[in-house]
């Protein structure tokens, strides 16, 4: 374990390895707000998602996502929208998607109970709602966990809700691919 990546005043950091050079970067912390949970870094190593607590003591987080290319802040989603969890971001660096259980992203009638997988294109600001089900209504159980598929092309994520797709009546947690809009 390494004992000099921090300064002693830093209770978190993002670090990048670069398999090709063998070297390890700190992402500056002048770029990342509040603590850094659940960073995740894009195939190029320039955008990172990542929970943020910065401002909040009630275990809400914002999601924040920073381009280390240019150097800011390039998009975010403030707390006060709900919970969020789960972030991911897409190999290219295009989307993130992440659970929530909020209602207030997206049109659809949502109940705020349960978690649910939503998709925000960095390049046009649309958010959707990836579990959405055929009747238009809320799921019945929440979903977890999406990632992004190598090629760009799929997120994936696992659900226990019976009413995602018609005829699941197995009573299993199910793993559901959602084909991302033409890039």
């Amino acid at each position: 374990s390494a004992n000099n990546l921090l300064d002693d005043n830093q209770a978190s950091g993002v670090f990048i390895y670069d398999t090709i050079y063998n070297s390890t970067q700190r992402i500056p912390a002048d770029l990342l707000t509040g603590n850094v949970i659940r960073a995740r870094v894009s195939d190029d190593g320039y955008k990172i998602v990542y929970l943020s607590s910065v401002s909040f003591t009630d275990g809400t987080y914002s999601i924040r996502v920073v381009d280390t290319q240019i150097g800011s802040m390039v998009d975010s989603i403030p707390a006060e929208t709900g919970r969020l969890f789960d972030p991911a971001i897409s190999p290219n660096g295009r989307y993130i998607a992440f659970t929530s259980t909020t209602t207030s992203l997206v049109d659809t009638p949502l109940t705020g109970i349960r978690r649910n997988i939503f998709l925000k294109d960095l390049n046009t600001g649309v958010i959707t709602l990836v579990t959405a089900t055929e009747s238009g209504l809320d799921i019945d159980n929440s979903a977890y966990c999406p990632h992004f598929t190598a090629n760009n092309s799929h997120l994936y994520f696992t659900s226990n809700a019976s009413n995602l797709v018609s005829g699941d009546n197995n009573g299993r947690t199910d793993t559901f691919i959602y084909k991302l809009p033409d890039q």
